[in-house]
């Protein structure tokens, strides 16, 4: 992607999927921000993921899976990551969370 960006192609990072305590949003951003012209964010889908996706993690990742069954806690998480990128100041072309009844 640098040698994209150094040589005028535009490129963009789709960061996904973003779980709790096991993707550092902001350290993403930080690493890239140099070279990288857009963003798009997506949030785990813990539905979609599969069974075995979430079993996985709920033994593996407790409290991951914790958050992201719990609607307070997804919520809170989500804003703070929210606020994360907006305080980065990149360009972001979306972000999806999959959970439109917590916000709107």
């Amino acid at each position: 992607m640098k040698e994209l960006y150094e040589n005028g192609i535009k490129n963009y990072a789709f960061i996904s999927p973003i779980i709790p305590n096991l993707i550092d949003v902001g350290e993403l951003i930080k690493e890239t921000k140099g070279f990288v012209n857009f963003y798009w964010f997506e949030f785990l889908n813990l539905r979609a993921s599969g069974r075995e996706f979430r079993e996985w993690l709920r033994e593996n990742y407790a409290e991951s899976y914790e958050i992201l069954t719990r609607k307070i806690k997804l919520e809170k998480y989500v804003k703070n990551v929210m606020e994360i990128i907006k305080n980065s100041k990149i360009c972001v072309k979306g972000i999806c969370a999959h959970y439109p009844k917590l916000f709107w």
